[in-house]
């Protein structure tokens, strides 16, 4: 089923205190963020290509999660939230939180085991091209996601546009997110990979991307 609303946190950790950081994120600040309401899914990765070092991926049952109590306790950012929370995100470098709402996802016939999911590619595209916007959303809705959400190892693939009126957006959040969960980093590096991406109808698109940003993630943990 698909999340309707998506919460990214991105940051490094602050300074001396990886370790630690890793730890309360892991063992208290994502279980007590799971425990929210409307909070469905919640996962920890590190940054193997590209920054901030840290990610966040939060998926919402609906954007009115994000107004309740309990996310307002528990969150590590805005002018309420958890003291601990806020001493160890608010303060931390490079943080950036962005609200986002669904567009599309790809297997969309199939389940995905996400206990088999140990990777996360996140991409931002935009177009620079105005009279291209319609066809570029096409593109990514009818022939890239599905083409990689069926690429071997790919577990899901889908995206997310940003609700750029939301309070919690802190930093400079992309307006687009494209998330690939796969079972290993090596998920995008095969063949048949690099065959569904370079496709004659993103080549002819390619030369007019901006904002282009393509990180790599291994997990650290998923809160259950």
């Amino acid at each position: 089923m698909d999340n309707p609303g998506m919460l990214l946190v991105l940051n490094d950790a602050p300074e001396w205190r990886e370790n630690e950081f890793c730890q309360w994120c892991s063992e208290q600040f994502m279980p007590a963020m799971r425990c929210v309401p409307g909070i469905t899914e919640a996962w920890f990765y590190r940054a193997k290509v590209g920054g901030p070092a840290y990610l966040q991926v939060y998926y919402l049952s609906s954007l009115e999660v994000l107004l309740q109590p309990e996310y307002l306790r528990a969150r590590g950012w805005g002018q309420s939230g958890n003291a601990a929370a806020q001493s160890m995100i608010s303060k931390s470098p490079n943080l950036i939180v962005g609200v986002y709402e669904h567009i599309s996802t790809a297997p969309s016939s199939a389940s995905p085991d996400l206990g088999r999911v140990h990777a996360l590619l996140l991409v931002s595209l935009d177009m620079n091209r105005p009279e291209l916007k319609e066809e570029f959303e096409d593109w990514y809705r009818t022939e890239h996601i599905p083409n990689l959400g069926g690429s071997p190892g790919i577990q899901r693939a889908h995206r997310y546009g940003l609700v750029a009126h939301a309070a919690d957006n802190q930093g400079d959040p992309m307006n687009y997110a494209a998330l690939y969960a796969a079972e290993s980093l090596d998920a995008y590096e095969t063949e048949e990979w690099y065959r569904r991406v370079r496709t004659p109808w993103m080549l002819r698109l390619y030369k007019y991307y901006v904002g282009r940003l393509r990180n790599r993630y291994e997990l650290i943990c998923r809160a259950l």
